[in-house]
Protein backbone atom coordinates (compact mmCIF):
# COMPACT_ATOMS: atom_id res chain seq x y z
CA UNK A 1 0.00 0.00 0.00
CA UNK A 2 2.58 2.26 0.45
CA UNK A 3 4.27 2.42 -2.91
CA UNK A 4 0.63 2.66 -4.18
CA UNK A 5 0.47 5.92 -2.15
CA UNK A 6 4.11 7.25 -3.22
CA UNK A 7 5.38 6.51 -0.50
CA UNK A 8 7.80 3.42 -0.54
CA UNK A 9 8.84 0.86 2.50
CA UNK A 10 12.36 2.04 2.40
CA UNK A 11 11.43 5.57 2.63
CA UNK A 12 9.45 4.99 5.81
CA UNK A 13 11.88 3.05 7.08
CA UNK A 14 14.60 5.79 6.62
CA UNK A 15 12.90 8.53 7.89
CA UNK A 16 11.86 6.10 10.80
CA UNK A 17 15.37 5.60 11.15
CA UNK A 18 16.40 9.63 12.08
CA UNK A 19 17.21 9.45 15.43
CA UNK A 20 16.53 13.31 15.39
CA UNK A 21 13.24 12.10 14.52
CA UNK A 22 9.92 12.21 16.93
CA UNK A 23 7.72 9.28 15.90
CA UNK A 24 5.51 9.24 18.77
CA UNK A 25 2.63 10.84 16.88
CA UNK A 26 3.61 9.13 13.50
CA UNK A 27 4.19 12.25 12.43
CA UNK A 28 6.61 10.14 9.38
CA UNK A 29 3.62 9.42 7.42
CA UNK A 30 1.47 12.20 5.42
CA UNK A 31 -1.19 13.45 7.77
CA UNK A 32 -3.65 12.86 5.76
CA UNK A 33 -3.63 9.20 5.94
CA UNK A 34 -6.34 7.88 8.64
CA UNK A 35 -5.38 6.02 11.49
CA UNK A 36 -6.53 2.54 10.38
CA UNK A 37 -3.72 3.46 7.17
CA UNK A 38 -0.70 4.79 9.28
CA UNK A 39 -1.39 1.43 10.90
CA UNK A 40 -1.40 -0.45 7.91
CA UNK A 41 1.80 1.86 6.97
CA UNK A 42 3.41 0.91 10.68
CA UNK A 43 2.95 -2.68 10.21
CA UNK A 44 5.14 -2.87 6.99
CA UNK A 45 8.05 -0.97 8.74
CA UNK A 46 7.85 -3.39 11.59
CA UNK A 47 7.89 -6.10 9.86
CA UNK A 48 10.99 -4.90 7.81
CA UNK A 49 12.52 -3.94 11.00
CA UNK A 50 12.01 -7.41 12.05
CA UNK A 51 13.40 -9.24 9.02
CA UNK A 52 16.63 -6.53 9.04
CA UNK A 53 17.27 -7.44 12.51
CA UNK A 54 17.08 -3.44 13.26
CA UNK A 55 16.80 -3.84 16.90
CA UNK A 56 16.73 0.12 17.48
CA UNK A 57 14.53 0.66 15.18
CA UNK A 58 12.10 -1.65 16.13
CA UNK A 59 12.21 -0.23 19.97
CA UNK A 60 11.55 2.79 18.25
CA UNK A 61 8.40 1.85 16.73
CA UNK A 62 7.07 0.06 19.76
CA UNK A 63 7.64 3.39 21.83
CA UNK A 64 5.16 4.91 19.06
CA UNK A 65 1.96 5.57 18.79
CA UNK A 66 -0.06 2.20 18.74
CA UNK A 67 2.59 0.17 19.72
CA UNK A 68 3.47 -2.72 17.08
CA UNK A 69 0.04 -2.17 16.04
CA UNK A 70 -1.54 -6.14 16.38
CA UNK A 71 -0.66 -9.06 18.05
CA UNK A 72 1.54 -10.85 15.21
CA UNK A 73 3.87 -8.58 15.10
CA UNK A 74 3.71 -7.89 18.75
CA UNK A 75 4.66 -11.88 19.70
CA UNK A 76 7.60 -11.76 17.04
CA UNK A 77 8.22 -7.90 18.57
CA UNK A 78 8.07 -8.82 22.02
CA UNK A 79 10.18 -12.41 21.18
CA UNK A 80 12.54 -10.53 19.47
CA UNK A 81 13.32 -7.61 22.17
CA UNK A 82 13.40 -9.86 25.37
CA UNK A 83 15.79 -12.10 23.91
CA UNK A 84 18.29 -9.43 22.57
CA UNK A 85 18.08 -7.44 25.70
CA UNK A 86 18.65 -10.50 28.61
CA UNK A 87 20.76 -13.29 26.99
CA UNK A 88 20.81 -16.32 29.13
CA UNK A 89 24.24 -18.23 28.61
CA UNK A 90 25.56 -21.36 29.24
CA UNK A 91 23.43 -24.32 29.64
CA UNK A 92 20.12 -24.00 31.02
CA UNK A 93 19.27 -24.86 34.16
CA UNK A 94 17.01 -28.22 34.48
CA UNK A 95 13.18 -27.42 35.87
CA UNK A 96 12.80 -30.01 38.49
CA UNK A 97 9.33 -31.93 39.39
CA UNK A 98 9.40 -30.67 43.42
CA UNK A 99 6.61 -28.17 43.82
CA UNK A 100 7.20 -24.59 44.41
CA UNK A 101 5.95 -23.30 47.83
CA UNK A 102 3.88 -20.96 46.25
CA UNK A 103 1.96 -23.62 44.15
CA UNK A 104 -0.96 -23.48 45.92
CA UNK A 105 -1.53 -19.60 45.79
CA UNK A 106 -0.63 -20.16 41.39
CA UNK A 107 -3.58 -22.40 41.23
CA UNK A 108 -6.33 -20.23 42.79
CA UNK A 109 -5.13 -17.37 41.14
CA UNK A 110 -5.20 -19.31 38.24
CA UNK A 111 -8.52 -20.70 38.71
CA UNK A 112 -9.96 -16.84 38.68
CA UNK A 113 -8.18 -15.84 35.19
CA UNK A 114 -9.54 -14.77 32.15
CA UNK A 115 -12.83 -14.58 34.00
CA UNK A 116 -13.98 -12.33 31.20
CA UNK A 117 -13.47 -14.87 28.03
CA UNK A 118 -17.00 -15.99 26.90
CA UNK A 119 -15.46 -19.15 25.23
CA UNK A 120 -15.07 -21.56 27.70
CA UNK A 121 -12.77 -24.09 25.78
CA UNK A 122 -10.73 -20.89 25.50
CA UNK A 123 -10.79 -19.93 28.65
CA UNK A 124 -9.36 -23.20 30.16
CA UNK A 125 -6.58 -23.28 27.30
CA UNK A 126 -5.22 -19.83 28.51
CA UNK A 127 -5.13 -21.23 32.04
CA UNK A 128 -3.39 -23.82 30.94
CA UNK A 129 -1.02 -21.97 29.28
CA UNK A 130 -1.09 -19.59 32.03
CA UNK A 131 -0.19 -22.42 35.05
CA UNK A 132 2.39 -24.04 33.09
CA UNK A 133 4.56 -20.90 32.18
CA UNK A 134 4.18 -19.79 35.90
CA UNK A 135 5.02 -23.10 37.36
CA UNK A 136 7.71 -23.58 34.70
CA UNK A 137 9.49 -20.63 35.80
CA UNK A 138 8.97 -20.72 39.83
CA UNK A 139 10.35 -24.20 39.55
CA UNK A 140 13.19 -23.20 37.54
CA UNK A 141 14.18 -20.69 40.30
CA UNK A 142 13.17 -22.07 43.56
CA UNK A 143 14.74 -19.06 45.57
CA UNK A 144 12.03 -16.71 43.96
CA UNK A 145 8.70 -16.18 45.78
CA UNK A 146 5.39 -15.70 43.84
CA UNK A 147 3.60 -12.46 44.63
CA UNK A 148 -0.87 -12.17 43.87
CA UNK A 149 -0.59 -10.24 40.69
CA UNK A 150 2.34 -12.10 39.25
CA UNK A 151 -0.32 -13.84 37.44
CA UNK A 152 -1.99 -11.11 35.89
CA UNK A 153 1.10 -9.49 34.39
CA UNK A 154 2.16 -12.93 33.15
CA UNK A 155 -1.60 -13.71 31.59
CA UNK A 156 -0.74 -10.29 29.51
CA UNK A 157 2.27 -12.38 27.72
CA UNK A 158 0.09 -16.03 27.32
CA UNK A 159 -2.74 -13.47 25.82
CA UNK A 160 -0.59 -12.53 22.97
CA UNK A 161 1.77 -15.94 22.10
CA UNK A 162 -1.40 -17.90 22.85
CA UNK A 163 -3.25 -15.86 19.88
CA UNK A 164 -3.53 -17.33 16.45
CA UNK A 165 -2.83 -14.37 13.83
CA UNK A 166 -4.71 -16.09 11.01
CA UNK A 167 -8.16 -16.74 12.76
CA UNK A 168 -8.04 -13.98 15.36
CA UNK A 169 -8.64 -16.11 17.66
CA UNK A 170 -6.54 -18.12 20.85
CA UNK A 171 -4.84 -21.31 19.68
CA UNK A 172 -6.70 -24.69 21.25
CA UNK A 173 -3.29 -26.37 21.22
CA UNK A 174 -0.19 -24.28 21.23
CA UNK A 175 2.80 -25.84 19.01
CA UNK A 176 5.56 -27.12 21.10
CA UNK A 177 7.86 -24.24 19.41
CA UNK A 178 5.49 -21.32 20.29
CA UNK A 179 5.35 -22.71 24.13
CA UNK A 180 9.19 -22.55 24.29
CA UNK A 181 9.19 -19.06 23.12
CA UNK A 182 6.43 -17.69 25.52
CA UNK A 183 8.25 -19.69 28.62
CA UNK A 184 11.51 -18.05 27.53
CA UNK A 185 9.88 -14.62 26.88
CA UNK A 186 8.19 -15.38 30.82
CA UNK A 187 11.78 -16.02 31.82
CA UNK A 188 13.40 -13.17 30.73
CA UNK A 189 10.62 -10.45 31.46
CA UNK A 190 9.94 -11.84 35.00
CA UNK A 191 14.13 -11.76 35.94
CA UNK A 192 14.83 -8.58 33.83
CA UNK A 193 11.77 -6.47 35.06
CA UNK A 194 9.91 -7.78 38.16
CA UNK A 195 13.06 -9.29 40.31
CA UNK A 196 12.20 -6.76 43.06
CA UNK A 197 8.47 -8.48 42.90
CA UNK A 198 9.63 -11.85 43.44
CA UNK A 199 10.63 -11.16 46.84
CA UNK A 200 8.94 -12.60 50.30
CA UNK A 201 8.31 -8.92 51.23
CA UNK A 202 6.42 -5.91 50.30
CA UNK A 203 9.89 -3.71 50.83
CA UNK A 204 11.23 -3.37 47.71
CA UNK A 205 7.87 -2.82 45.79
CA UNK A 206 7.17 -0.22 48.39
CA UNK A 207 10.52 1.73 47.44
CA UNK A 208 9.85 1.88 43.81
CA UNK A 209 6.08 3.27 44.32
CA UNK A 210 8.30 5.94 46.51
CA UNK A 211 9.51 7.43 43.32
CA UNK A 212 5.71 8.24 42.07
CA UNK A 213 6.15 11.31 44.71
CA UNK A 214 9.28 12.46 43.33
CA UNK A 215 7.86 12.63 40.02
CA UNK A 216 4.37 14.52 40.64
CA UNK A 217 6.33 17.17 43.11
CA UNK A 218 8.93 18.04 39.98
CA UNK A 219 5.57 18.48 37.65
CA UNK A 220 3.22 19.78 39.85
CA UNK A 221 4.10 21.04 43.63
CA UNK A 222 0.13 21.69 44.88
CA UNK A 223 -0.87 18.36 43.97
CA UNK A 224 1.99 16.75 45.78
CA UNK A 225 1.26 18.75 49.17
CA UNK A 226 -2.32 18.21 48.60
CA UNK A 227 -2.07 14.43 48.36
CA UNK A 228 0.33 14.85 51.53
CA UNK A 229 3.10 12.60 49.69
CA UNK A 230 5.72 14.26 51.71
CA UNK A 231 3.90 12.37 54.66
CA UNK A 232 2.86 9.28 53.47
CA UNK A 233 3.80 6.93 50.89
CA UNK A 234 1.25 6.58 47.62
CA UNK A 235 0.43 2.83 48.97
CA UNK A 236 -2.65 3.21 46.40
CA UNK A 237 -0.11 2.87 43.25
CA UNK A 238 0.79 -0.32 44.74
CA UNK A 239 -1.64 -2.50 42.87
CA UNK A 240 -0.95 -0.77 39.37
CA UNK A 241 2.85 -0.93 39.38
CA UNK A 242 3.26 -4.66 40.72
CA UNK A 243 0.99 -5.90 37.86
CA UNK A 244 2.14 -2.82 35.59
CA UNK A 245 -1.67 -1.85 35.34
CA UNK A 246 -2.67 -5.62 34.12
CA UNK A 247 -5.06 -6.22 37.14
CA UNK A 248 -7.03 -3.47 35.87
CA UNK A 249 -6.76 -3.36 32.71
CA UNK A 250 -8.12 -6.34 30.26
CA UNK A 251 -6.27 -7.41 27.44
CA UNK A 252 -8.78 -7.79 24.77
CA UNK A 253 -8.13 -10.58 22.87
CA UNK A 254 -10.20 -9.69 19.31
CA UNK A 255 -8.86 -5.96 19.67
CA UNK A 256 -5.63 -5.57 17.92
CA UNK A 257 -4.23 -2.94 20.03
CA UNK A 258 -5.36 -2.95 23.92
CA UNK A 259 -4.22 -0.24 25.83
CA UNK A 260 -2.20 -3.02 28.28
CA UNK A 261 -0.72 -4.28 25.39
CA UNK A 262 0.45 -0.91 24.50
CA UNK A 263 1.89 -0.08 27.72
CA UNK A 264 3.75 -3.33 27.79
CA UNK A 265 4.81 -2.14 24.20
CA UNK A 266 6.00 0.62 25.96
CA UNK A 267 7.93 -0.98 29.12
CA UNK A 268 9.52 -3.34 26.31
CA UNK A 269 10.96 -0.79 24.54
CA UNK A 270 12.20 1.60 27.31
CA UNK A 271 14.19 -1.29 29.07
CA UNK A 272 12.78 0.42 31.97
CA UNK A 273 10.40 -0.27 35.15
CA UNK A 274 10.70 3.56 35.51
CA UNK A 275 8.16 3.64 32.88
CA UNK A 276 5.07 2.24 34.75
CA UNK A 277 5.97 4.38 37.78
CA UNK A 278 5.96 7.72 35.12
CA UNK A 279 2.69 6.63 33.46
CA UNK A 280 1.21 6.12 37.06
CA UNK A 281 2.41 9.97 38.01
CA UNK A 282 0.72 11.09 34.51
CA UNK A 283 -2.47 9.51 34.65
CA UNK A 284 -2.61 11.03 38.36
CA UNK A 285 -1.44 14.54 37.07
CA UNK A 286 -3.93 13.79 33.91
CA UNK A 287 -6.87 13.65 36.51
CA UNK A 288 -5.71 15.84 39.32
CA UNK A 289 -8.94 18.36 38.83
CA UNK A 290 -11.34 14.96 39.40
CA UNK A 291 -8.92 13.96 42.16
CA UNK A 292 -9.32 17.47 43.92
CA UNK A 293 -13.45 18.04 43.38
CA UNK A 294 -13.60 14.29 44.94
CA UNK A 295 -10.74 15.15 48.14
CA UNK A 296 -12.83 18.27 48.69
CA UNK A 297 -16.17 16.36 48.49
CA UNK A 298 -15.03 13.58 50.82
CA UNK A 299 -13.10 15.60 54.02
CA UNK A 300 -15.32 14.94 56.29
CA UNK A 301 -16.08 11.18 55.46
CA UNK A 302 -12.80 9.70 56.86
CA UNK A 303 -11.15 10.06 60.02
CA UNK A 304 -7.98 10.42 58.72
CA UNK A 305 -6.44 11.96 55.54
CA UNK A 306 -4.11 8.50 54.80
CA UNK A 307 -7.96 6.78 54.43
CA UNK A 308 -9.22 9.66 52.47
CA UNK A 309 -6.15 10.16 50.03
CA UNK A 310 -5.75 6.52 49.46
CA UNK A 311 -9.65 6.11 48.50
CA UNK A 312 -9.84 9.26 46.41
CA UNK A 313 -6.97 8.33 44.27
CA UNK A 314 -8.23 4.79 44.25
CA UNK A 315 -11.71 5.60 42.92
CA UNK A 316 -11.23 8.68 40.06
CA UNK A 317 -8.50 5.90 38.72
CA UNK A 318 -10.52 3.15 38.81
CA UNK A 319 -13.07 5.35 37.31
CA UNK A 320 -10.87 6.53 34.29
CA UNK A 321 -10.02 2.67 33.57
CA UNK A 322 -13.41 0.68 34.03
CA UNK A 323 -15.59 3.80 32.41
CA UNK A 324 -15.85 2.14 29.05
CA UNK A 325 -16.85 5.68 27.17
CA UNK A 326 -14.68 6.54 24.16
CA UNK A 327 -13.37 9.32 26.65
CA UNK A 328 -11.69 7.00 28.86
CA UNK A 329 -10.05 5.42 26.54
CA UNK A 330 -8.62 8.94 24.84
CA UNK A 331 -7.71 9.83 28.30
CA UNK A 332 -5.11 6.76 28.38
CA UNK A 333 -4.23 7.28 24.67
CA UNK A 334 -3.01 10.89 25.40
CA UNK A 335 -1.17 9.91 28.93
CA UNK A 336 0.58 7.20 26.81
CA UNK A 337 1.23 9.39 24.54
CA UNK A 338 2.65 12.19 26.95
CA UNK A 339 4.16 9.42 28.64
CA UNK A 340 5.96 8.05 25.16
CA UNK A 341 7.45 11.51 24.60
CA UNK A 342 9.29 11.97 27.93
CA UNK A 343 9.39 8.71 29.80
CA UNK A 344 13.03 9.29 31.04
CA UNK A 345 13.90 9.69 34.90
CA UNK A 346 15.42 13.02 35.25
CA UNK A 347 18.93 12.21 36.26
CA UNK A 348 18.39 14.87 39.63
CA UNK A 349 15.42 12.79 40.25
CA UNK A 350 17.45 8.98 39.81
CA UNK A 351 19.84 10.24 42.11
CA UNK A 352 17.38 10.61 44.50
CA UNK A 353 15.39 7.29 44.04
CA UNK A 354 18.89 5.30 44.47
CA UNK A 355 19.34 6.65 47.60
CA UNK A 356 16.42 4.09 48.35
CA UNK A 357 15.95 2.17 45.59
CA UNK A 358 18.66 -1.19 46.36
CA UNK A 359 21.64 -2.06 43.89
CA UNK A 360 20.13 -4.81 42.77
CA UNK A 361 17.12 -3.64 41.60
CA UNK A 362 15.87 -3.87 38.06
CA UNK A 363 15.62 -0.08 38.19
CA UNK A 364 19.60 0.14 38.70
CA UNK A 365 20.68 -3.08 36.66
CA UNK A 366 18.48 -4.83 33.97
CA UNK A 367 15.50 -2.33 33.62
CA UNK A 368 16.97 1.20 34.06
CA UNK A 369 16.64 2.04 30.38
CA UNK A 370 20.23 2.15 29.81
CA UNK A 371 21.67 0.10 27.04
CA UNK A 372 20.50 -3.30 26.99
CA UNK A 373 23.04 -5.56 29.07
CA UNK A 374 24.33 -9.13 28.72
CA UNK A 375 23.24 -11.48 31.64
CA UNK A 376 25.20 -14.69 31.85
CA UNK A 377 22.81 -17.23 33.47
CA UNK A 378 25.52 -19.35 35.50
CA UNK A 379 26.78 -16.05 37.43
CA UNK A 380 25.59 -12.68 36.95
CA UNK A 381 22.51 -13.59 37.16
CA UNK A 382 22.61 -15.59 39.76
CA UNK A 383 24.25 -13.22 41.85
CA UNK A 384 21.66 -10.52 41.60
CA UNK A 385 19.02 -13.01 42.60
CA UNK A 386 21.09 -13.98 45.54
CA UNK A 387 22.20 -10.66 46.40
CA UNK A 388 18.80 -8.46 46.34
CA UNK A 389 17.13 -11.88 48.27
CA UNK A 390 19.90 -11.24 50.91
CA UNK A 391 19.50 -7.16 50.60
CA UNK A 392 15.57 -7.93 51.55
CA UNK A 393 16.25 -10.05 54.37
CA UNK A 394 18.60 -7.38 56.21
CA UNK A 395 15.73 -4.34 55.32
CA UNK A 396 13.26 -7.14 56.97
CA UNK A 397 15.37 -7.56 60.17
CA UNK A 398 15.43 -3.44 60.30
CA UNK A 399 11.66 -3.16 61.12
CA UNK A 400 10.73 -1.30 64.14
CA UNK A 401 9.91 -2.57 67.24
CA UNK A 402 6.44 -1.06 69.54
CA UNK A 403 6.99 -0.07 72.98
CA UNK A 404 7.24 -4.18 73.99
CA UNK A 405 9.60 -5.02 72.42
CA UNK A 406 7.59 -6.54 69.69
CA UNK A 407 8.96 -6.90 65.53
CA UNK A 408 6.18 -5.01 63.73
CA UNK A 409 5.32 -6.97 60.19
CA UNK A 410 6.01 -4.60 57.65
CA UNK A 411 4.73 -6.67 55.42
CA UNK A 412 1.48 -7.30 57.30
CA UNK A 413 1.09 -4.00 58.15
CA UNK A 414 1.58 -2.56 54.61
CA UNK A 415 -1.68 -5.45 53.65
CA UNK A 416 -3.79 -3.95 56.58
CA UNK A 417 -2.96 -0.46 55.07
CA UNK A 418 -4.07 -1.54 51.69
CA UNK A 419 -7.43 -3.43 52.95
CA UNK A 420 -8.27 -0.47 55.32
CA UNK A 421 -8.19 1.99 52.23
CA UNK A 422 -10.63 -0.54 50.47
CA UNK A 423 -13.12 -0.65 53.48
CA UNK A 424 -12.61 2.94 54.02
CA UNK A 425 -13.43 3.40 50.39
CA UNK A 426 -16.99 1.87 50.73
CA UNK A 427 -17.70 1.95 54.20
CA UNK A 428 -16.87 5.38 55.03
CA UNK A 429 -18.87 6.44 52.43
CA UNK A 430 -21.78 4.50 53.21
CA UNK A 431 -22.00 5.57 56.53
CA UNK A 432 -21.64 9.57 55.82
CA UNK A 433 -23.98 9.06 52.78
CA UNK A 434 -21.17 10.35 51.20
CA UNK A 435 -20.24 11.04 47.15
CA UNK A 436 -18.44 8.11 47.10
CA UNK A 437 -20.98 6.00 47.35
CA UNK A 438 -23.38 6.04 44.54
CA UNK A 439 -20.11 5.68 41.51
CA UNK A 440 -18.88 3.27 43.45
CA UNK A 441 -22.03 1.13 43.46
CA UNK A 442 -23.58 2.62 40.02
CA UNK A 443 -24.02 0.03 37.50
CA UNK A 444 -22.23 0.86 35.11
CA UNK A 445 -19.21 0.43 37.55
CA UNK A 446 -20.26 -3.05 38.42
CA UNK A 447 -18.29 -6.39 37.15
CA UNK A 448 -19.06 -9.26 38.83
CA UNK A 449 -16.38 -11.32 37.36
CA UNK A 450 -13.80 -8.30 38.87
CA UNK A 451 -15.83 -8.34 42.11
CA UNK A 452 -15.44 -12.22 42.81
CA UNK A 453 -11.58 -11.71 41.93
CA UNK A 454 -11.38 -8.49 44.42
CA UNK A 455 -13.34 -10.31 47.04
CA UNK A 456 -11.25 -13.26 47.00
CA UNK A 457 -8.06 -11.55 47.19
CA UNK A 458 -9.26 -9.33 50.45
CA UNK A 459 -10.14 -12.67 51.61
CA UNK A 460 -6.84 -14.50 50.34
CA UNK A 461 -5.07 -11.07 52.05
CA UNK A 462 -7.21 -11.21 55.54
CA UNK A 463 -5.83 -15.16 55.89
CA UNK A 464 -2.75 -14.35 55.31
CA UNK A 465 -2.52 -11.79 58.00
CA UNK A 466 -4.72 -13.36 60.56
CA UNK A 467 -2.14 -16.64 60.21
CA UNK A 468 0.56 -14.42 60.68
CA UNK A 469 -0.30 -12.56 63.67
Amino acid sequence: MASILGLGESDLTTQLADTNRDTNDLSFLPSFYNDKTQCELKSQVISRALRKKENTLLCALGKSKCGFVNNDLRQKSWNTILNNQLILYSSPKEVNNTPHCDEKQIELDVRRSFGYVKDEVERNCLKKALKQAIVTFFRKYPTLRYYQGYHDVISVLVVVFCLDPKRNKISRNISGQRRKILYKCVEIFSLAYLRDFLMDSLDFPIDQISVIPLLIQDKDPQLFQRLQLDKQKPLYAIASVLTIFSHDMRPDITGANSIIFQIFDLVLCTHSMYTPLVLYANIVLALRDRINKEYTANIGNFDNDVDLVHAVVQKVLMQSINDEAPQSRQLWETVLDRTRSDYSIDPKLEKKACKFINKTSPLRTTASGRPQLEINDGYSLDKLIKKGIVLNNKKKDKVPKDTDGQDWNYDRLIKTSLLVGAASLALGACHQHGSLLPDTMATSHLDLNRIASSVSLVSDSLKHIINSS
